[in-house]
């Protein structure tokens, strides 16, 4: 959406900073283990049973048990049918022929150990901005955010104030 809004109006954007990011919900972008064990399983009765397998893969690093449990538990009280349509394909979602159009300085990072959202994904994303930095967390997931705060609010910090230069 972010993408979307700084091509539609880049005046609103000094700069974006983006974290686990798919170029677009086509396959190629996600993971395959989670292409394998979420997407492609949704013939899965047990709506528990999917909810687990997905956020095992989003909350994959062992400090984030706790979260993962808490998450778990609360999605479960939503319907059935908002679980899965969180899996439905959205073909609109593909921002690629937008990013070329984006000049906003743009810091695109990336847990290297994401199981969601290939690493793949965030080199494709750089590949077509023009004004775009990369920054991998190593052996971190899909939220370095909460394995690797020190090291996200830092890396974001330098970015921002080499951008507001």
């Amino acid at each position: 959406m972010l993408f979307r809004l700084a091509h539609a109006e880049p005046s609103l954007f000094t700069a974006l900073v983006t974290l686990g990011t798919p170029p677009s919900d086509f396959s190629r972008a996600f993971h395959p283990a989670y292409l394998e064990r979420c997407i492609h399983d949704q013939g899965v009765k047990d709506i528990a049973e999917i909810l687990r397998l997905h956020t095992e893969l989003v909350y994959s690093e062992r400090e984030m048990e706790e979260l993962r449990e808490r998450t778990i538990r609360s999605r479960l009280s939503l319907p059935r049918e908002t679980i899965l349509s969180f899996f439905d394909p959205d073909p609109t979602k593909d921002v690629l022929p937008l990013l070329a159009g984006i000049s906003t300085p743009v810091l695109v990072t990336h847990g290297r150990e994401d199981r969601v959202i290939a690493f793949a994904a965030a080199e494709e994303i750089v590949a077509h901005l023009p004004n775009a930095r990369l920054y991998a967390f190593e052996r971190k997931g899909h939220l370095p955010i909460f394995t690797a705060t020190t090291e996200f609010c830092n890396v974001v910090r330098c970015f921002v104030r080499q951008s507001l230069r």
